[in-house]
C-alpha cells in the first residue's frame, strides 16, 4: 500500500529528474535560464524552481517547453537515456548558414568539434573544482547546505 509520504517521496524523485533533463537540454540548446523563461512567458525563477526539483512546470507548458528545447515531448518526459541528441534542432541564422556552406565550411563537422571543445574545457574546470572541494559547486540534490 502507498503511503502519502511515498507518493510525496515519488514526486520529488520525479520532478529532480525532470529538472535535470531539463537544464541538460537546455544548456545543449545554448539557452539561457532568463531567455527559455522569456520564451515560454514565465520568470527565470520559474525555470530554476523547475531545474532544482522544487516544482514542475505546469503540464500546458511541457509541450512548449520541449518545443523550445529542440525535443520531442517523449523524450523529454521518457528516461534520460532516450533523449537522442540528434533531434535537437538548432535555429540557425539562414545567412550565416548559407555563407558557411558558401565557403565549404561543413556546419556539422564544425559544431561537432565545438562542442567536443566545450565538454574538454568544462571537463577540465570540474577537475581544478574538485582539487579545491572548498570551491565546489553544491549539489542542488542534497538540499541546503549548513
Amino acid at each position: 500500500m502507498n503511503t502519502a509520504s511515498d507518493t510525496v517521496r515519488g514526486d520529488i524523485r520525479r520532478h529532480r529528474e525532470l529538472g535535470t533533463k531539463l537544464r541538460r537540454a537546455r544548456l545543449i540548446a545554448g539557452l539561457t535560464q532568463a531567455r527559455l523563461g522569456q520564451q515560454l512567458g514565465v520568470t527565470h525563477c520559474a525555470v530554476v524552481q523547475w531545474e532544482t526539483g522544487r516544482t514542475a512546470p505546469r503540464r500546458a507548458r511541457l509541450a512548449p517547453l520541449a518545443a523550445a528545447l529542440g525535443l520531442p515531448l517523449p523524450a523529454l518526459l521518457g528516461d534520460a537515456s532516450e533523449i537522442d541528441l540528434g533531434t535537437i534542432s538548432i535555429a540557425l541564422d539562414a545567412e550565416l548558414l548559407a555563407e558557411a556552406q558558401r565557403t565549404g565550411i561543413d556546419v556539422r563537422a564544425s559544431l561537432h568539434a565545438f562542442l567536443c571543445g566545450l565538454v574538454h574545457a568544462a571537463r577540465i574546470q570540474r577537475a581544478r573544482i574538485a582539487d579545491r572541494p572548498d570551491v565546489g559547486l553544491a549539489d542542488p540534490a542534497s538540499g541546503p547546505q549548513a
